[in-house]
């Protein structure tokens, strides 16, 4: 089990095998939006002496795949990740890494913004059929220590395949401080389009852990 802060949330991650996501996410899959991950950057932090974290920063590119406009968040929250060693792997459900998460957090969740009568530009993108919009988000994943007595639910260094869950609709706990019903929302903002509220699962993605990088304390492990 290994904790680590992630845009101000505490993760606690067990890595034994799972169902990779967090138990209370009851969104349905989002069928009016489509979704590609890219890894944009990669840093590095130990969490003990057996294990230590990558921090991917991964862009987002939500497309409308519908005939009519859809209104996205700006911001949005992957909620579970699973990784396969290649493809081939990934397509057979041959998971190496796909841990369970629960969170908690230091009681300073941010307030959800104002959600008027209309989407407004700095919070959300409303796409017209077949365009487009890039968000970033990040992503981590553990990986062994070479000294590291048990290596169970831990990746090795070396290439690997990753998909994400994520979350389109963020304004919940434990990411802000208070739930808002998106359904309110759907029906204030129908005239504008329809509201993408549910979860995308991008493909399968590449990323490397090099041999060798930098790899100070993660922040959580400082206290």
């Amino acid at each position: 089990m290994s904790r680590i802060v992630h845009g101000g949330v505490f993760l606690i991650l067990s890595c034994l095998p799972g169902v990779g996501q967090d138990h209370s996410h009851q969104a349905v899959h989002e069928d009016s939006v489509t979704a590609t991950a890219r890894v944009v950057g990669q840093r590095y932090c130990h969490v003990d002496s057996e294990s230590f974290a990558v921090i991917m920063d991964v862009d987002l590119e939500l497309m409308n795949s519908t005939d009519q406009p859809v209104i996205v968040s700006r911001h949005v929250e992957p909620f579970a990740i699973r990784v396969a060693k290649n493809m081939e792997e990934a397509k057979r459900g041959d998971f190496e890494y796909e841990p369970n998460f629960d969170y908690f957090t230091s009681g300073k969740e941010p307030p959800v913004p104002t959600l008027g009568k209309a989407p407004d530009s700095k919070n959300f993108a409303v796409l017209a059929p077949g365009t487009s919009y890039v968000t970033r988000t990040s992503a981590s994943v553990f990986g062994f220590q070479e000294t590291a007595k048990s290596r169970r639910g831990l990746l090795a260094r070396g290439t690997h395949v990753f998909q994400l869950g994520v979350d389109l609709w963020p304004y919940h706990w434990p990411y802000f401080d208070r739930d808002i019903n998106p359904k309110d929302i759907s029906e204030r903002w129908r005239e504008y389009g329809h509201l993408a509220v549910g979860t995308v699962e991008p493909d399968f993605t590449p990323f490397s852990i090099p041999d060798k990088f930098r790899n100070p304390p993660c922040p959580a492990a400082k206290h």
